[in-house]
């Protein structure tokens, strides 16, 4: 696994700012790319080389967005 593509907003105890930070604790290059059609995480929110993006987008943005987070 080299990337983490996950929403803000999850069922559960934990949300996906949450689990990105996890994430990233157990796994430092391990690239993260967050979503959310409610908020917007501020850049410090993001660990790493984290990314956000906004819902809603297109499939070529995601694909896209991936890219560039393993070209980094």
């Amino acid at each position: 696994v080299r990337v983490l593509f996950t929403d803000i907003d999850m069922p559960g105890s934990i949300d996906g700012l949450e689990l990105a930070a996890i994430a990233h604790a157990l796994w430092p290059k391990l690239r993260i790319l967050v979503t959310s059609g409610k908020s917007v995480p501020s850049p410090r929110a993001l660990p790493g080389l984290g990314r956000f993006i906004g819902k809603p987008y297109a499939q070529e943005q995601i694909i896209r967005d991936i890219g560039r987070l393993l070209a980094a």
